[in-house]
């Protein structure tokens, strides 16, 4: 019909399965299982050959490091059982400086604006933004 090379086909079919935006609108337009079909559709005729894990001068330190901070993060908690919730008056955003202004300057936080309004009815002042983030919400109300 558009003459479309059939490998040129089969590589954007790959590129929609792995796209998530893509993968969503079709899931919506043809229902579940679409991405079954369309993993079928886009397979390769040859398969690629398989990398061989690049070595270089460092690899054997970074495994080392690798394999001691996964131990020391197996002893540590998980992170759902030391997070903290809390009002704002509670977190510590009265004060002036906090030690995380410079980690959290890059992240980004969805504004109230944005927030569906019965998301935020029954919450209240609460929040789960970094101390620095959580003084410049309390400020705006």
């Amino acid at each position: 019909m558009f003459a479309i090379p059939v490998e040129r086909h089969r590589a954007e079919i790959r590129r929609a399965v792995n796209d998530e935006m893509l993968n969503t609108i079709a899931e919506t337009l043809a229902g579940p299982n679409t991405n079954i079909e369309w993993t079928i559709e886009g397979r390769r005729l040859i398969p690629l050959m398989p990398r061989a894990p690049p070595q270089v001068a460092y690899t054997a330190l970074a495994t080392r490091m690798a394999q001691l901070y996964c131990g020391i993060n197996a002893k540590l908690p998980n992170p759902s059982d030391t997070a903290v919730y809390g009002k704002l008056d509670e977190m510590g955003a009265d004060f002036e400086v906090t030690d995380s202004e410079d980690e959290t300057e890059g992240l980004r936080y969805i504004p109230e604006s944005m927030v569906p309004q019965q998301f935020n009815a029954d919450q209240g002042p609460y929040t789960t933004l970094p101390v620095s983030q959580a003084k410049l919400a309390k400020e705006k109300l």
